[in-house]
């Protein structure tokens, strides 16, 4: 690896990290669905959906974040609102965080709905997390993480995987390259393999170092409020990683 330029590099803690640890670090935390809802769409929903730094945000961040829900090929986010408007959607949305997941989950509606999907190509497609958010908030949609997300992030066995927070993982001790001289970000990964994965990389593949940095976990919610509360001089810097296996899915089905 002497010759190759890493993507994660090992750092010290800038205040933008120490930020994330005090603000994000203890707020996940797993709740009964119907308490839950109610108060993250109350505390998110007002930040992303009317904030007018969420523009600027998606731009940056959650198009390139994606969510598989199960879909006609042909409907895409725009389309998805035009229904809504005219209110021939009317039930909810399911986005998947695990692609492995939303297949079987795709198999499954297939299996136990032959009937009603017959002569419908169903098929998954990724989705923006912009527009899977901006659903959610309004009460349209889902957003269901990974079973083995949860339980990593400490959720009790047989927890419900629908209606809980999106757990995300970081590691405040290292940082991903920017290019043009900008300044490192601290990176926020959907999979905690992943995590693991970058951290192992920043410390030249060594395993004894890498034991000694920690791996938290955090809550999608919890970070996109931060991203859209601060001043921008307080503003956290730090980047969504969307799951390796997504986007080797992405790139194997040649989706767009």
């Amino acid at each position: 690896m002497s010759g190759q330029r890493l993507r994660w590099q090992r750092v010290g803690r800038d205040p933008c990290q120490m930020f994330l640890h005090r603000y994000l670090g203890e707020r996940f935390a797993f709740m009964p669905i119907p308490l839950l809802r109610p108060l993250l769409r109350a505390i998110t929903g007002r930040c992303v959906c009317s904030n007018q730094k969420a523009g600027k945000i998606s731009s940056k961040i959650f198009k390139c974040f994606p969510y598989f829900p199960l879909l006609r090929p042909i409907i895409t986010p725009l389309h998805i609102k035009s229904l809504w408007e005219k209110k021939r959607l009317s039930m909810y949305l399911f986005f998947y965080c695990d692609v492995t997941e939303a297949l079987a989950a795709l198999e499954k509606t297939q299996a136990d709905s032959a009937k009603a999907t017959e002569g419908v190509d169903l098929k998954l497609i990724p989705f923006p997390l912009e527009q899977a958010f901006k659903l959610w908030c309004d009460d349209k949609a889902v957003i269901i993480p990974s079973k083995a997300s949860i339980l990593q992030a400490g959720a009790p066995a047989g927890t419900n995987p629908i209606g809980q927070r999106v757990p995300m993982w970081a590691c405040l001790d290292i940082a991903e390259e920017q290019e043009g001289g900008l300044q490192p970000k601290l990176p926020i990964f959907m999979g905690l393999e992943d995590a693991n994965a970058a951290v192992l990389e920043a410390v030249g593949g060594d395993r004894s170092k890498a034991g000694d940095l920690e791996v938290v976990c955090l809550s999608l919610d919890g970070a996109i409020e931060q991203l859209v509360s601060p001043a921008p001089e307080e503003s956290p810097s730090f980047a969504f990683i969307p799951p390796t296996k997504s986007m080797i899915y992405i790139e194997e089905n040649n989706i767009a």
